[in-house]
C-alpha cells in the first residue's frame, strides 16, 4: 500500500516509510526490502551504499516516478495544504542537471513547473527571482542555461524545484559532477532549506563532503535493505584508493624518448574567448600523471587534444613521435569518458571487451583468455553473457575500461574516471590501469577535479588553473551573456509567419531538379539568415563546414554507386537538396527562442505536444554533441568510422554497429532522462499550461 497525504503536519514527519518494499515490473527480486524511514521538517538525511544498491529507486519511490510493480509496505508523504496547491510537495534533482534543464533561458527553465500547473504568467518573474536568490543564483533571466558552469547548472535545477514551494527536496548524487567550489555552493543551499524548515533527504555514496549538514546517516546494502549508521569517522581523505602494489613510481629520467611531448600549448576554452595556456609537460613509457583542475578549467580539452581531436591555437604537442592524428593513433591510443554507457554496442559483455582485442590484432585463440582475466581482474566474472545495456552504473564503467584496456593501448587517456563510483568500483579501476601500465608499459593520463585524491598512485600531477582566476587575469567580469538567440537581429518576422515560410522552402527543395532552382533557394536561405538570424556569419561559417562534409560524403557515396565521373553530378545534386530541406530549420532555430517556438506551436497543436516538439530541437544540440564523442571513442577503440575509411564497403559495417547503434540507445536513454525530469516538475498534469512571459 502506498498512501499518499497532502494534509496538514506540521509536527509530524515529512515522509514516512514503514517496511516499504519495491521490485521492478518482470523482477523476482526486490530492489528495496522492508525500508524503514521517517524525515522531519528541517532535517537532512543521507542514505549511502554501494553503486547499484538502489539509493535512486529509493528517490524515484518517494517521488512517486517508479513503473508500476510488486511493492508491499506503507509509504505515506505529508505535503501540507498549502505545498499541495503550488505542487506535488516532493522535489527530485537527478545527478546529471544538463539532462535537467529542458529550457534554454534561466527564467523559462525555474518557471517550467510554474507553467505545468498554470500559474498566471504575470506571477511568475517575482516567483522565479525568489527561486534564484534561495539559491545564489545571481543572473540575468535571459541568461543561457548553457553558459553556466556545473554547479550553476545544478543549482539553476534545484532553483526549479524550490518555485514550486516543496517540503521534501531530494538530490541524488549530489557531489559526483562537481568541484570543491560547486559543492561549497550546494552546502549552502542544503542549510538555508533546513533552516526555511524544508525536509531534505540525500542519497550519495561518499558521506565525508556532506557530513556537516546530515542529521542522520543511513546505509542502503546491496541486498537493498536500509539501516542506521553514524558519521563517518573523522581525519580519513575523502578518497583515498591507492591499492596494494599501486604505488607511483619515480619518472624515468634521461635517454628515453617521451611518448607525450607538451611545449607551451594554448587551447581555447568554447566561445567566450578564454584559453589554457603555459602547459608543458612530457610523459613517458608506463607513467602515470593525473590532471586537476575545476570544473571548466579545461582538463577535457586537454585530453582531448592529445587525442588530435582539438587542434591548438599555439604550441607544440607530439604524441608518439608526430602531431596527434586519429588515423594515425587509433589501436594506439584509448579513450574512457565520463559515461562509458554512449560507447557500448554490443549484446554481451563478453563481445563488447573483445572487440578492441579483435581489431587490434589479438589472435582468436587468445582472446578468451584475456578477456576472461580483465573482467576476474574487475570483479566481473559472473557477467560474461549478460547485456551491457542492462548493468548498474558502477558495472557499465568497469566493463567500459575492460573494453579500452583489451586492445592493449601505448597511451591510455582517463577523463574524471571516478565520478559516480563508490571506493569498491574505484579501487578496481586503480588496480587494473596499474596492472595495465606495468604489464605494458601504458603511458596514463587521467583528469580528476578531486586535488590529491590519487596522489600516492600517480608519478606527477599537473594542476591546471580555475577559469575565474583567468576572467580575473583579464580583468573580466564574470560572464553574464545572453544565449545567441538574444542577440539583436536587424528585423524580426513573426515566429509563425517564419515557420510556414521555412517548412515551404524545405518542401520545395525536394522538389527541385534543376541547379538554377538549387541556385534560387540558396539566395532565398542565405537572405533570410542574413537579415533574421542574430549571429548570421557564425550560422554560415557553420554551414559551409556542413555542406562541404554532406557534400563530400554523398558525392563518394554515388561514385561508388554508379562510378566515377559519371556519380559526381547525381551527387552534388542531391547533396544541395538535402542541405536546402535542413538549412531553414536552421534559420527557425536561430531566429527564435524555445519559448516563442511553443507558443507558436501552441496555437494549432496540444500544449504537450507543442512543448515536446520544441524540446527535441532544444536538445538536439546536445545529441549531436554526444554523437561526436561516441564516434572519437569508438575510433580509437578501432572502429573503421573515420571518413577515408568510406573508401572500402568492407568497413560500412561499423558505421552502423559502432556508430548508429550506440547513437541510437543514446538517444533513448536521453529521452527517457528528459521525459523523467519533466515528469518529476509535473509535466503533464493539466492538459493546457500556461508561458513563461519571458524571451
Amino acid at each position: 500500500m502506498v498512501a499518499l497525504s497532502t494534509g496538514s503536519n506540521a509536527s509530524g514527519p515529512v515522509v514516512r516509510l514503514d517496511r516499504f518494499a519495491y521490485a521492478y515490473p518482470g523482477m523476482t527480486d526486490w530492489v528495496l526490502r522492508e525500508i524503514s524511514l521517517s524525515i522531519g521538517p528541517g532535517q537532512c538525511h543521507l542514505v549511502q551504499g554501494p553503486t547499484g544498491a538502489g539509493k535512486s529507486t529509493l528517490l524515484l519511490a518517494i517521488r512517486g516516478l517508479l513503473p508500476p510493480g510488486r511493492q508491499s509496505g506503507t509509504l505515506a508523504i505529508h505535503t501540507g495544504s498549502d505545498a499541495a496547491s503550488a505542487g506535488s510537495g516532493v522535489g527530485l534533482v537527478r545527478q546529471n542537471p544538463k539532462t535537467q534543464l529542458l529550457c534554454t533561458s534561466l527564467g523559462a527553465e525555474v518557471a517550467f513547473g510554474l507553467e505545468n500547473h498554470r500559474v498566471a504568467p504575470s506571477e511568475m518573474p517575482d516567483r522565479v527571482r525568489a527561486a534564484l536568490a534561495e539559491v545564489g543564483l545571481r543572473r540575468s533571466l535571459n541568461h543561457s542555461v548553457d553558459a553556466l558552469s556545473m554547479g550553476q547548472q545544478y543549482r539553476a535545477c534545484i532553483a526549479g524545484l524550490l518555485v514550486m514551494e516543496p517540503v521534501l527536496v531530494m538530490l541524488d548524487e549530489p557531489m559526483a559532477q562537481l568541484d570543491p567550489k560547486g559543492r561549497r555552493e550546494v552546502l549552502a543551499i542544503i542549510r538555508r532549506l533546513k533552516r526555511s524548515g524544508r525536509a531534505v533527504l540525500i542519497c550519495d555514496h561518499r558521506p565525508k563532503p556532506i557530513q556537516t549538514v546530515v542529521d542522520r546517516f543511513w546505509c542502503l546494502d546491496a541486498s537493498g535493505r536500509l539501516s542506521e549508521t553514524g558519521p563517518p569517522a573523522h581525519g580519513r581523505p575523502v578518497m583515498n584508493l591507492a591499492a596494494p602494489g599501486a604505488g607511483g613510481r619515480p619518472a624515468t629520467e634521461g635517454s628515453e624518448v617521451p611518448v607525450v611531448r607538451v611545449n607551451d600549448l594554448r587551447l581555447a576554452l568554447g566561445p567566450n574567448g578564454l584559453n589554457l595556456s603555459g602547459i608543458s609537460f612530457c610523459a613517458r613509457h608506463g607513467e602515470r600523471i593525473a590532471v586537476y583542475g575545476p570544473n571548466g578549467a579545461g582538463k577535457t580539452t586537454l585530453i582531448r587534444a592529445l587525442a588530435g581531436l582539438v587542434a591548438p591555437l599555439d604550441g607544440t604537442l607530439t604524441v608518439l613521435g608526430a602531431p596527434p592524428r586519429p588515423s594515425r593513433l587509433r589501436g594506439r591510443l584509448a579513450i574512457l569518458f565520463q559515461d562509458p554507457r554512449k560507447q557500448m554496442f554490443e549484446t554481451t559483455v563478453f563481445d563488447e571487451v573483445a572487440f578492441a582485442a579483435r581489431r587490434n590484432g589479438t589472435p582468436e585463440d587468445e582472446i578468451d583468455s584475456k578477456v576472461n582475466d580483465l573482467l576476474d581482474c574487475l570483479g566481473l566474472t559472473g557477467l560474461l553473457h549478460a547485456s551491457p545495456h542492462q548493468l548498474s552504473y558502477g558495472q557499465t564503467h568497469l566493463v567500459g575500461l575492460a573494453a579500452v584496456l583489451a586492445g592493449d593501448p601505448e597511451i591510455l587517456l582517463l577523463d574524471d574516471p571516478f565520478a559516480g563510483l563508490d571506493k569498491k568500483c574505484a579501487r578496481l579501476v586503480v588496480s587494473a590501469v596499474s596492472r595495465q601500465a606495468e604489464a605494458h608499459g601504458t603511458t596514463v593520463v587521467w583528469t580528476s577535479h578531486e586535488a590529491g585524491g590519487l596522489d600516492p598512485w600517480v608519478d606527477r600531477t599537473i594542476t591546471l588553473p580555475d577559469p575565474a582566476d583567468r576572467r580575473a587575469e583579464r580583468d573580466e567580469p564574470v560572464s553574464v551573456r545572453q544565449p545567441p538567440h538574444r542577440s539583436k537581429a536587424r528585423y524580426r518576422l513573426g515566429t509563425g509567419i517564419m515557420l510556414a515560410v521555412c517548412v515551404s522552402l524545405s518542401m520545395l527543395a525536394f522538389a527541385a531538379r534543376s541547379g538554377i532552382f538549387l541556385v534560387a533557394l540558396t539566395a532565398v536561405n542565405l537572405l533570410l539568415t542574413l537579415v533574421f538570424c542574430p549571429q548570421p556569419l557564425r550560422l554560415l561559417r557553420k554551414g559551409a563546414v556542413l555542406f562541404l562534409w554532406q557534400t563530400a560524403l554523398v558525392v563518394l557515396l554515388y561514385g561508388i554507386r554508379f562510378g566515377f565521373p559519371q556519380g559526381i553530378a547525381s551527387g552534388v545534386q542531391v547533396a544541395g537538396q538535402l542541405f536546402m530541406a535542413f538549412w531553414p530549420g536552421l534559420i527557425f532555430m536561430s531566429a527564435n527562442t524555445q519559448s516563442r517556438i511553443v507558443r507558436t506551436l501552441g496555437r494549432f497543436l496540444p500544449s504537450r505536444i507543442a512543448f515536446v516538439a520544441a524540446t527535441c530541437l532544444r536538445f538536439l544540440p546536445l545529441l549531436l554533441g554526444e554523437m561526436q564523442q561516441i564516434r572519437e571513442a569508438q575510433v580509437f577503440r578501432g572502429a573503421r568510422i573515420l571518413t577515408g575509411d568510406l573508401k572500402s564497403p568492407r568497413y560500412w559495417p561499423d558505421w552502423l554497429y559502432c556508430l548508429m547503434v550506440p547513437t541510437l540507445i543514446k538517444t533513448l536513454s536521453l529521452s527517457a532522462d528528459i521525459a523523467m525530469a519533466a515528469t518529476a516538475r509535473d509535466f503533464g498534469i493539466h492538459p493546457k499550461r500556461t508561458a513563461w512571459p519571458g524571451d
